[in-house]
């Protein structure tokens, strides 16, 4: 794996290269002094891991990963610095690890192992999806479909990519023409409803059979279907996954943080669907759901920080259920951190009488006042 650090410091460099040099799987191929000139870099060459350090001059380590998060890259950023308060945004990048300088050789080691075995994780759905010969649909935050070889599809139109959201939603069951026409072109006079779906269906035929998919539509007797089966959702997988899931095997809980990751938003990310809103309502109930019992599980074994990071997510998008709240509180008080534990009741406080409009439940508050009187 091919490895660069971005470090201000060049005793860090030194550092770095010495012991990255005494793992075998890797390949130090550059160390710079700031962010800008491992873009530039980056604009060039292919990298796997980035090791970069937060505290940087002109961009922080946090504003470059949020760069190239932005831009699609999903390289590996394993931030090293010496400040452990920036533990949880570092989360919010989805960063692979976080570690405190100085940096020891098993530490750094534990992180490579982490990174390879991801990164094989990854490569192994690729091939899977490519020896099954299938196609790779991602729509939790997003709408991209891919070959088997994961190389993009460009949609022809918004609504061949809209039509085949919907088709996908029905996981191969036959679906009039008459109930399309009314889901996805009501605001249509019939007559021209009717011409705008067959050219659709066009070309999104057009589209699939292009890159070898052109069985994976049918139509017949007025109905539609599409032949999910030839189709990787990562919907579908994230969902099943959550279902099989057992939260009392701790190796089963170790798959579970990596698997929460594949949750990148809701349901077609950025596209709002009004046939699809209960559908996107009903997912993102079963991340939560599954978010609170891994919080659960993470509690239970004293791995309060990596609970902190996922309820930090669910409040972020303004998931204020009483059960992440309370799951948020009980972590900080674990942490022993009644400073934090005050702060974030406030905040709160004021999220839900400025943002939401209502005050924190009584069964929030009560529960607030039993953490405090344990810790004093």
């Amino acid at each position: 794996m091919k490895v660069i650090v971005i470090d201000d410091e060049r005793s860090m460099h030194m550092i770095m290269e010495r012991m990255l040099k005494k793992i075998n799987s890797i390949t130090l191929v550059g160390c710079f002094y700031d962010t800008w000139s491992a873009y530039t870099y980056l604009s060039d060459h292919d990298v796997d891991i980035i090791f970069v350090d937060i505290s940087m001059p002109k961009e922080s380590g946090l504003e470059f990963a949020k760069r190239l998060r932005d831009e699609g890259r999903e390289t590996k950023i394993i931030f090293v610095t010496s400040h452990k308060e920036y533990a949880l945004p570092a989360f919010d990048v989805y960063a692979l690890d976080y570690m405190l300088k100085p940096v020891n050789q098993e530490r750094l080691q534990q992180t490579i192992e982490r990174a390879v075995a991801d990164m094989e994780l990854q490569k192994n759905k690729v091939r899977q999806a490519a020896q099954e010969h299938k196609l790779i649909y991602n729509c939790l935050g997003t709408m991209e479909l891919r070959t088997p070889q994961n190389e993009l599809i460009k949609w022809r139109t918004s609504k061949s990519a809209e039509l085949f959201a919907y088709l996908i939603m029905q996981k191969g069951k036959r679906v009039s023409r008459a109930r399309i026409i009314e889901d996805m072109f009501d605001h249509m006079p019939l007559k021209n409803a009717e011409t705008y779906l067959n050219t659709t269906v066009y070309q999104l035929r057009k589209l699939l059979s292009n890159h070898g998919f052109s069985q994976v539509i049918y139509s017949g007797n007025q109905h539609y279907s599409l032949d999910y089966s030839q189709i990787h959702v990562d919907a579908f997988r994230f969902e099943d996954q959550c279902n099989r899931m057992d939260f009392s095997n701790e190796r089963q809980v170790n798959q579970a943080v990596e698997h929460e990751k594949s949750y990148r938003g809701h349901l077609f990310g950025e596209y709002v669907y009004r046939w699809a809103q209960n559908e996107v309502e009903r997912l993102f109930l079963v991340s939560i759901t599954f978010s609170h019992k891994l919080c659960e599980a993470l509690l239970n074994r004293a791995e309060m920080d990596k609970a902190i990071s996922i309820l930090k997510k669910l409040v972020d998008s303004y998931e204020l259920e009483d059960r992440t709240m309370m799951l948020y509180l009980e972590a900080l008080a674990l942490k022993q951190d009644e400073v934090g534990l005050k702060r974030q009741y406030k905040t709160f406080i004021e999220i839900m009488r400025e943002d939401v409009g209502v005050s924190v439940s009584t069964k929030v508050t009560d529960y607030y006042y039993q953490l405090i009187e344990k810790l004093n």
